[in-house]
Formats: structure tokens, C-alpha cells, sequence
């Protein structure tokens, strides 16, 4: 079933792996002993958590096209930010092919947690992110530094400069 036009699934997804690689190039700017430090409540470091959400992404990937995806390199411990931007940008690619050719609404697959649909695994890889950027930006934010703005009114400003549309107005 192709993409409807009027789909918002690749925008949001490539809003999602914008932000992603945004806050990747801006962590890759941060010193490395702020990059191997972590705070209580998140998920490890900033590259551990961002690698983890990028394997996480490429298993639900791998789960709504039940195979994994040879075109997209799996995550490994240790992975520098760089890698992981590297697996991000292929994790783009796909999910927009993906987006392009959509499985219908109640697809359903099957993993440990019983039947879900599509629609929830799609759901998870953006909360997923969501959830896991802002760890980042809580280490960011308690070292005193300004995390960059990659929510969804960054992207829309970003898309339209770049593209050349009208700007966003009230």
C-alpha cells in the first residue's frame, strides 16, 4: 500500500532523525569528560544512550519488516558518536522507504510481549527518541550547558529555509 501524499509518516520520521543527528553533531562538540558522564534516572552516558536508541530503533526496524536490515549496521558497545550519527543516517534511509511503501494500519507482528500492531512500534521509535534526547539534555542541562533546539518547531524552521518556503507565521 503506497504512502498517501497526504501521509505525515515521513516528515515525522524525518523529523525524528533530524533531531537525532542534531543533537549528535552538538554532542560531538561537548568534551569528552562531560560525554562519559551520566546522571541518576538516565540511561548510561550520552554515546550509551544514544547507541542504545539507535540498536532499539533498528530492532523495531527489523520487527515491522520482519528481517533485519543488512543495509543498516548494528550497533556495538563503545560506539563513538560518529558511528552512531553513521547508523542513524541508515536508520533514515530505511524508515523513509519504509514511509514511501507502508505496511497497512493493524499489521500486527509478534515478539515476546505478544501481538502488536505496526502502529505501536512505529509509536515506540518515536517515543523512544523522544524519551531518550531528553536524557541527554538532562546531562546537558545539569553540566550548564544549553542543549540545541531540535524540537518540532526547530525542524519546520530548518525544513522551510532550506526548501525555500514561506517562513512560519501566527
Amino acid at each position: 500500500m503506497p504512502s498517501s501524499p497526504d501521509s505525515p509518516l515521513p516528515y515525522m520520521l524525518a523529523f525524528h532523525h533530524w533531531s537525532t543527528l542534531e543533537l549528535i553533531a552538538f554532542c560531538e562538540q561537548q568534551p569528552p569528560a562531560l560525554l562519559e558522564s551520566s546522571r541518576p534516572g538516565v540511561y548510561g552516558t550520552i554515546p550509551e544512550t544514544l547507541a542504545h536508541m539507535a540498536a532499539s530503533e533498528r530492532m523495531f526496524l527489523a520487527a515491522v519488516m520482519e528481517a533485519d536490515p543488512a543495509d543498516v549496521p548494528a550497533a556495538r558497545d563503545g560506539m563513538p558518536l560518529s558511528e552512531t550519527a553513521a547508523l542513524v543516517r541508515g536508520l533514515a534511509g530505511a524508515w523513509q522507504a519504509y514511509a514511501a511503501n507502508p505496511l497497512p494500519a493493524a499489521t500486527y507482528r509478534y515478539d515476546p510481549r505478544g501481538t502488536i500492531r505496526i502502529e505501536t512500534i512505529l509509536s515506540q521509535v518515536m517515543n523512544h527518541g523522544s524519551e531518550h534526547r531528553a536524557e541527554v539534555f538532562t546531562i546537558l542541562g545539569t553540566a550548564g550547558i544549553q542543549p540545541p533546539s531540535v524540537n518540532p518547531w526547530a525542524y519546520e524552521r530548518m525544513r522551510q529555509s532550506r526548501d525555500g518556503a514561506p517562513p512560519l507565521s501566527r
